[in-house]
């Protein structure tokens, strides 16, 4: 399939071909992505031409010493196909604003071990990510290796700086809350008299699941009987910033957790009173698709940004330190600790792929309680 875009560059209307051309004589496919046509007509012409060519077997997709920035156009046709939107918007993300303003309109043959180490230890004197952008940066020059249009390999003769070490702010952002906090935050919210709201934290604090899994739940998922809830789904962003539902990005990620029977309840109370809301905007809850979070007015999903600012709104009311909605699962993941559950059957719960990330939450927490076990037991002796 072939697609003609166009855009304004420097006030001037281009067109933009991308799209399928065949497979060559080696069995490798081809596609093509040439911008700069000041009509259709020219852009059909060339697509035409280039897949002449490439039955002719004489088809040449860039010039003999490309730029950077032009084998980036083609590495990123070939890279959409294999990962999600949300993958693609934060690769493209950094590529903007790291990579191609540096690199773009740079010939591939100036491209060197010096300029790759030169520009990789900047970003790691400016960036944390620095390894990220490092590697983001080398895929299209291994693209243009493997492709022809790169006869050595610059990023072999490049020594990757190791992480400094950064000296902690005096004041340490909180990352989860303790069982009292967590308590007095409940409470607060509930207070509040805000059903949804309250449901919400509580779902998120007492089983763990990620802020997009929860706001991806349907009353199908949840089992009243068998007190589970499956995650089959969570909400993300797309390429273009719009809200996607999409499935779990791991295995591990899709999976059934037990809830225990307060939480229960407080789910059976919203979704009667869910129920009645969207009745009366003349929605009709009771279809099997219904999302347990949403919008009574439009009966649509929640935006991602919203949990952030309802805990900034609750923790100002309350004089409570905020965190980020994502620290409520790593509070259910302290709290899990704190109650002697193993680690393995913590690492299920949360659907870590990775048993480190749930050890470095259990490293966390045990270093915290002997911090207050050293302090009980001075404040205890007292003398």
């Amino acid at each position: 399939m072939v697609q003609y875009k166009k855009y304004i560059e420097n006030n001037t209307t281009y067109y933009h071909v991308t799209g399928y051309l065949g497979v060559d004589a080696y069995g490798k496919q081809k596609n093509i992505n040439k911008k700069g046509f000041e009509t259709k007509k020219e852009a059909e012409l060339y697509y035409s031409q280039a897949k002449l060519a490439l039955d002719k077997g004489t088809y040449q997709p860039l010039q003999v010493n490309p730029t950077y920035g032009e084998v980036y156009e083609e590495w990123l046709e070939v890279f959409k196909l294999d990962v999600r939107e949300s993958t693609q918007r934060h690769s493209k993300t950094v590529f903007n604003t790291h990579i191609l303003p540096i690199f773009a309109h740079v010939k591939l043959n100036r491209i060197n071990h010096r300029m790759i180490q030169r520009q990789l230890n900047s970003w790691h004197e400016e960036h944390s990510l620095y390894k990220e952008y490092y590697h983001r940066f080398k895929r299209v020059l291994v693209y243009a290796y493997k492709q022809g249009y790169l006869g050595s390999k610059p990023w072999e003769r490049v020594s990757v700086p190791k992480k400094k070490k950064v000296k902690p702010y005096h004041k340490i952002t909180k990352d989860y809350y303790t069982k009292d906090e967590l308590e007095y935050f409940l409470e607060g919210v509930k207070k509040h008299g805000d059903q949804l709201w309250t449901t919400f934290f509580r779902l998120l604090a007492f089983t763990g699941v990620r802020k997009g899994e929860a706001m991806g739940l349907r009353w199908a998922d949840i089992n009243f009987k068998e007190h589970t809830l499956t995650i089959n789904r969570t909400i993300t962003k797309g390429i273009d910033g719009k809200q996607i539902i999409q499935t779990p990005k791991t295995k591990t990620s899709r999976r059934t957790i037990i809830i225990d029977p307060k939480t229960i309840s407080v789910l059976q109370l919203w979704k009667k009173e869910q129920a009645k809301l969207l009745l009366g905007f003349g929605f009709n809850a009771l279809n099997s698709d219904q999302y347990v979070f949403t919008r009574h007015q439009s009966n649509q999903l929640l935006r991602l940004e919203h949990p952030a600012e309802r805990v900034k709104i609750y923790c100002s009311e309350l004089n409570l330190e905020p965190i980020k909605v994502h620290g409520f699962r790593h509070t259910h993941c302290s709290l899990l600790f704190e109650a002697g559950v193993p680690i393995q059957d913590v690492q299920e719960r949360l659907g870590h792929s990775d048993i480190q990330t749930t050890m470095n939450i259990y490293t966390h927490v045990t270093e915290t309680s002997r911090n207050q076990s050293a302090t009980k037991f001075a404040n205890y002796v007292n003398f």
